[in-house]
């Protein structure tokens, strides 16, 4: 299957990486035309101190925050494959952390504050958890409120 996101790279990017995919660092400076608000990936240390050319364990937005990815990806074979591939890893890596952001949520006045839950998590899944965790009040709220709790909402 194709990468579908090559549509939004110019010929002369396309062809570059198509050219240089089996050496995934020289592809880094096309990933924001790619992904919009990426604009690297962190290459992992090997055990000898030197940079893995293929093993990423880290996205980096164009903002520089920094997101683990749930596992270390290794980029292999054709670029368009694997770049399908990173596409589901970074899927997946942002579907826990908002999890674990969501059920952290929960707890706001108990555990951890609001506004210290805002620094633990990357900045748009606060905002989407945020949404999701305001939403369910707001059903719960209603909810109460039509089983005739008049001091629900």
């Amino acid at each position: 299957k194709i990468f579908p996101r090559f549509y939004f790279v110019s010929s002369v990017a396309l062809l570059d990486m198509l050219a240089n995919g089996t050496n995934p660092p020289k592809i880094m400076p096309y990933l924001g035309d790619c992904y919009d608000a990426l604009a690297n990936l962190n290459f992992v240390t090997l055990e000898n101190g030197e940079k893995s050319g293929n093993t990423t364990d880290t996205m980096i937005a164009k903002d520089g925050e920094e997101v683990s990815l749930s596992e270390p990806f290794t980029m292999d074979g054709e670029v368009e494959v694997y770049l399908n591939r990173l596409t589901e890893a970074m899927r997946k890596s942002l579907k826990v952390i908002l999890s674990d952001a969501i059920e952290k949520a929960v707890h706001w006045e108990i555990e951890t504050p609001r506004h210290e839950w805002l620094f633990q998590y990357p900045s748009q899944l606060c905002i989407t958890g945020t949404q999701i965790y305001w939403t369910d009040e707001t059903q719960l709220a209603l909810e109460e409120y039509e089983g005739g709790q008049e001091d629900a909402v």
